[in-house]
């Protein structure tokens, strides 16, 4: 049985990678990898289970 896996963009960090945390006034108090996509901006999925 075959698997159909999809290459999406994912959408924690909106294809970029990382992921910035911001303070109240809108400065980037720091970024990190996403934790979602591991920074490779993509994410797989099978369609038929999502």
């Amino acid at each position: 049985m075959t698997t159909n896996q999809t290459k999406a963009k994912c959408k924690y960090c909106d294809g970029q990678g990382y992921v910035s945390e911001r303070d109240c006034s809108g400065n980037v108090q720091r970024e990190s990898t996403c934790p979602l996509c591991a920074g490779t901006g993509t994410q797989v999925f099978n369609p038929a289970t999502e």
